[in-house]
């Protein structure tokens, strides 16, 4: 494992390897024999540093056999490994390759040259296929587009963006806004040592035009608007300086040129899990009940009630709550209280087993209340920690295919732990958040994290920014 994570780092830090100009034409024949039979060992590190060596070439022909393996490969590490490496591509040949490929792939082979080239550098050939990927009719294809253009930090995709806010598909519209997020936020990188940091860049001034402000508001108070809104307010934040949440009248002043001092905000109330806001209208709560979910929580009364009353929400009586299970299952409920009739939800407990409350997505209303009650009140701890397990089930509900999934699967999941992983098809954290922040970018769905008592910091951590979400560490 340690191997595999030093690859991983390795493939971070140097985008290729390229070979010398004079290598043979047999090197090649040689070097794709050794990479097929490396796919047939049952080492999943033999298998990635396999990928590694092989995107060393940087040629079209390395890039084609890299996606039939991983067409074949079913270990999500090793997923990982291979997009990175297709990432890694930088000849002008390698990279014109991409196209062919699209054309060429289908499913998700296709998908995951889409996530390959949000690795890449802008370029005006590279933009325009994912352009054309976003204009497409497939939702997978223009909400992966969207990320890798936001990723890149395409300036030139802006108004494609900005349309796609538009789309029919929320969870292209969350992309799209995602991406036009990273766009407001130019990267900041750390002074070297000794030197005063001078800050932020400024927001570019292309996203401080008042139709890109206006197009943000407009989606954000859309009637359908849901999953996105939490993309769409950052990107509000770092263009205005103003958190006006989910306050229209405000928001609408601020765009009249009424002076910043004289708005009142008063924001609509929002529903909250531990703190964090929820937005989507497809939602799986994801709990920890191992054996610590029973013990008394550490919070002061002070800190207790800083996590019971969040500013935007309905407090929770927290002098009520003595366990850990006490303080997150008055969550849930407060959750379901707060949901919107239209909602769906499903709360899935696990320890070495999971257990769901509902069986598969259920409007949140008083017939799920009363069931999460009656599972609160039955609930056992157990030993043994199967998160991958539980993270997968989450994003299988709403369907058996994919595509069912992407129409009626969940958009946003909330990660509740308490421990590390122990159990389950994969234990080592690292590769969990590898490969369930892969399943979850593909589909579209955003997830958050919360850690009580100490846990998985790299594991939450990791899910949280590659998807999107927010990691609530309850330690601190």
């Amino acid at each position: 494992m340690v191997r595999l994570r030093l690859l991983v780092f390795f493939l971070a830090l140097v985008p290729v390897v390229v070979l010398p100009p004079g290598a043979r034409a047999d090197d090649w024949e040689d070097a794709k024999r050794e990479f097929r039979a490396a796919q047939k060992n049952s080492d999943t590190a033999v298998r990635s540093d396999a990928y590694v060596l092989l995107a060393g070439w940087d040629t079209p022909e390395a890039i084609d056999e890299m996606l039939s393996a991983l067409g074949r490969e079913k270990h999500p590490a090793v997923m990982r490994a291979a997009l990175r490496a297709l990432g890694s591509a930088r000849s002008k040949e390698a990279l014109a390759s991409f196209a062919d490929a699209l054309a060429k792939r289908k499913g998700e082979e296709r998908l995951f040259l889409l996530m390959a080239l949000g690795d890449q550098p802008s370029s005006a050939s590279s933009d325009e296929l994912l352009l054309g990927e976003l204009a497409g009719k497939d939702g997978a294809s223009a909400a992966l587009a969207a990320r890798a253009l936001g990723s890149r930090r395409a300036m030139g995709a802006r108004d494609a963006l900005l349309a796609a806010l538009q789309h029919d598909d929320n969870r292209v519209r969350s992309a799209a806004a995602w991406a036009l997020q990273g766009l407001a936020t130019p990267p900041h990188e750390a002074p070297p040592p000794g030197q005063p940091d001078p800050g932020p860049p400024p927001v570019p001034e292309e996203m401080r035009e008042t139709t890109v402000t206006t197009a943000l508001v407009d989606a954000l108070f859309a009637k359908d608007a849901g999953v996105e809104r939490m993309p769409l307010l950052a990107a509000l934040k770092q263009i205005t300086g103003q958190e006006y949440l989910l306050d229209e009248k405000a928001w609408r002043a601020l765009l009249a040129g009424t002076d910043v001092a004289s708005i009142r905000p008063r924001p609509v109330t929002v529903p909250y899990f531990l703190g964090i806001p929820i937005y989507g209208q497809r939602i799986a709560l994801v709990i920890d009940k191992s054996t610590r979910y029973h013990d008394i929580h550490p919070f002061s009364d002070e800190r207790l009630r800083e996590i019971c009353e969040v500013p935007g929400a309905r407090a929770i009586a927290h002098f009520k709550l003595l366990r850990v299970e006490d303080l997150v299952g008055a969550h849930a409920m407060r959750l379901l209280e707060d949901l919107p009739s239209s909602a769906e939800v499903e709360v899935l407990f696990f320890n070495k087993a999971v257990n769901p409350v509902f069986g598969r997505l259920t409007r949140a209303g008083g017939g799920a209340r009363k069931k999460l009650t009656e599972a609160l009140e039955e609930l056992k701890v157990d030993d043994g920690i199967a998160a991958y397990d539980a993270l997968n089930e989450a994003l299988d509900l709403g369907g058996k295919s994919f595509a069912q999934r992407w129409k009626k699967g969940v958009d946003e999941i909330v990660y509740v732990t308490v421990n590390i992983p122990t159990k389950g098809e994969i234990t080592d954290s690292a590769e969990v958040a590898s490969a369930i922040s892969l399943r979850a970018r593909m589909a579209g769905v955003r997830v958050h994290t919360a850690g009580i008592l100490t846990h998985s910091y790299e594991l939450c951590r990791t899910l949280a920014t590659e998807t999107g979400g927010i990691y609530r560490d309850l330690t601190k």
